[in-house]
C-alpha cells in the first residue's frame, strides 16, 4: 500500500515488535497471537510479516519458538539478513513488559490494519467515481461491499476460553435472578407466547410459519406494535420492518379470510 506524499499510513512498528517479542518469550503468547491475528497481513513492516510466518511455521510443527530456533530457521531459508539479522531479533523483546498483554497489542495492530484498508478502499472508490465507468447504483454497491468486508473482519472473534464463557453465563443468570421476572428477553406482548419463550432473546431467528392468509403478517405487525409502542416505557424498543411483500401497508386493515371480525389483535390468555 502506498502512502500520500507527506502522510504516513496508520501503523505502529513498536507494537508489532512487542507482539513478536512476546511470542519469543512465551509459547502461550504465540497461541494467543495466532488466534487474534491469524495471518501476517495485519503487519505493516514486511520484516515483521516474514518473522511472523517463520514463527507460526515453527509453532505448527511443534518446534519451540525462541531466538535460537527462529534465527536458525531464518538462516536456513536465507532470510535472516533480510529481516535485520540476529541483532534485530535480539532487540524484539526489549519493550515487552508482560507477555500477558499480547492480546491487547494484537487489537492495536488489527485497528491500524483496518484503517489502512479503509484508506485503500476509499482511494479505490474515489478513482472509480472519477472514471465513471459503471453506473451509480453499481458503484454504490461496490463501495458498500468494500467497507462491509472490513467491518465484518473486525467483528469476527476467535476462540474464547471456557472460563470466560462460564463467568459470562453466570453473570447473566445472576442478573436474571436479581430481576425476579420470567421474561428475560424482549416481551412480545402476547402472554402465552412470552411464557413459552421468556421473550425474544439476543441472536434469535424467529420464523412465523403458516398457510396464506392465516394472519402471519398481522401477527408480526402486532408484535412490532406491542414492542415499539404498547409496552411499558422501559421495555420499549425500536422496531424495523423489512419486507419484499407489497401487502404490509394494508395488512393492519385487511380482514382475515376466515371470517374473523376486522380489528387489531389484542394480547390475551387462552385457557388450556
Amino acid at each position: 500500500m502506498t502512502a500520500e506524499v507527506g502522510r504516513m499510513q496508520p501503523h505502529s512498528v513498536e507494537v508489532e515488535q512487542t507482539i513478536l517479542g512476546c511470542m519469543i518469550l512465551s509459547r502461550e503468547a504465540v497461541g494467543h497471537a495466532i488466534e487474534h491475528l491469524k495471518t501476517a497481513e495485519p503487519f505493516y513492516d514486511p520484516r515483521h510479516a516474514q518473522i511472523w510466518k517463520v514463527m507460526t511455521d515453527l509453532f505448527e510443527r511443534n518446534v519451540p519458538v525462541d531466538l535460537v530456533t527462529l534465527s536458525e530457521e531464518l538462516k536456513r531459508r536465507g532470510e535472516l539478513e533480510k529481516v535485520g539479522g540476529y541483532s534485530y531479533l535480539v532487540g524484539l523483546d526489549r519493550m515487552v513488559s508482560s507477555t500477558a498483554n499480547v492480546e491487547h497489542y494484537c487489537r492495536i495492530v488489527l485497528d491500524k490494519w483496518a484503517l489502512r484498508r479503509l484508506i485503500e478502499a476509499g482511494r479505490t472508490i474515489v478513482d472509480e467515481a472519477f472514471m465513471e465507468s459503471v453506473d451509480t447504483p453499481t458503484l454504490l454497491d461496490r463501495a458498500e461491499q468494500r467497507v462491509y468486508e472490513i467491518a465484518d473482519e473486525q467483528m469476527r472473534s476467535g476462540f474464547l476460553p471456557m472460563r470466560k464463557l462460564v463467568l459470562h453465563a453466570y453473570s447473566t443468570i445472576e442478573e436474571y435472578r436479581q430481576r425476579k421476572v420470567h421474561v428475560t428477553g424482549v416481551p412480545s406482548g402476547f402472554i402465552d407466547l412470552d411464557e413459552m419463550t421468556a421473550g425474544f432473546q439476543r441472536s434469535d431467528l424467529v420464523v412465523i410459519a403458516g398457510r396464506p392468509s392465516m394472519g402471519k403478517t398481522s401477527f408480526a405487525l402486532n408484535i412490532a406494535e406491542n414492542v415499539a409502542a404498547k409496552a411499558k416505557e422501559k421495555d420499549r424498543y425500536t422496531v424495523g420492518v423489512f419486507s419484499e411483500a407489497a401487502g404490509i401497508p394494508a395488512a393492519a386493515g385487511r380482514p382475515p379470510r376466515d371470517g374473523t371480525p376486522r380489528g387489531p389483535f389484542r394480547p390475551r390468555t387462552v385457557a388450556a
